[in-house]
């Protein structure tokens, strides 16, 4: 618990020291979450270990330009996830230890963590400085708020199971404790928002967000835990104590993430591209 909690600050210092520097900042941080946590994933559905052979550096490069071509144009994208998929399939068909179950796998990770890292890459580099890094420090604030409540509430007053077959410690109790909190938090910051003229969103706009993001955030944790389960792992890392590797932490804030981009998108229509 203790390291867990620690872990969590740095974690949080770290983001200010983002926030402060800026953009350029997070688009290195988006990079860096990318390889790390393709990196982790790949290790997982992959049986040779943590042997860094030709396929999981061409998968973890395909990923990578999903970053890029976000970056330069995000029209590039889309059309060239197809291209991707056939390329990593081929590779796995070619090496034999891959079977199509782990095929699909490894396909499901890159629109996972890439894709949805990009819709960051791609809030940050069409709206203004100010809009952008609020909005993704919103996903993650809400995100940290109902992980954090769940996880306390779940061990103080849990007694009914949540998934039990894919995280038997969840429960019914802590997860609505963690929407209850992500709500709260993202009431709070549409008050600081507002009260700093950083971004303009409705009270009930930031209310219906944060609880999307809460209810997304704590599907995509469960999501990472049924791969976990399903290739018998218990964290995809070692380097976050108390958290495991990269893709244990930001498991819950990729959803959460993406459920920002499309209401922002969308329903806001806050920017095109």
């Amino acid at each position: 618990m203790a390291k867990r909690l620690i872990s969590s600050l740095i974690m949080i210092l770290l983001l200010i020291i983002a926030i402060i520097i800026g953009n350029k900042a997070f688009f290195a941080l988006a990079f860096f979450l990318n390889i790390m946590s393709l990196y982790e994933y790949i290790n997982v559905i992959d049986d040779n270990g943590k042997n860094l052979d030709l396929s999981k550096i061409i998968y973890i490069l395909s990923g990578t330009l999903l970053l890029i071509f976000s970056f330069v144009n995000f029209n590039l994208v889309i059309p060239s996830i197809p291209i991707m998929i056939i390329l990593i399939s081929m590779i796995n068909i070619l090496d034999k230890k891959f079977d199509a179950d782990t095929t699909i796998y490894s396909i499901f990770g890159l629109i996972y963590i890439s894709l949805i890292l990009s819709f960051m890459v791609l809030m940050l580099s069409k709206m203004n400085n100010a809009e952008g890094l609020a909005l993704i420090i919103f996903a993650e604030v809400i995100t940290i708020a109902t992980d954090s409540a769940a996880y306390l509430f779940g061990i103080k007053f849990g007694k009914h199971k949540l998934c039990p077959k894919i995280s038997p410690k969840k429960s019914i109790e802590g997860s609505i404790a963690g929407l209850v909190f992500g709500i709260l938090s993202g009431i709070i910051l549409h008050f600081i928002f507002i009260n700093y003229n950083i971004i303009d969103i409705s009270l009930i706009d930031c209310i219906i967000m944060a609880t999307i993001n809460s209810i997304l955030s704590q599907f995509g944790d469960l999501t990472a835990s049924m791969v976990k389960r399903k290739f018998d792992v218990k964290d995809y890392g070692w380097i976050i104590p108390g958290h495991g590797g990269v893709l244990d932490r930001i498991d819950g804030t990729l959803f959460s993430l993406a459920g920002t981009f499309f209401y922002v998108y969308i329903v806001l229509n806050m920017f095109t591209f």
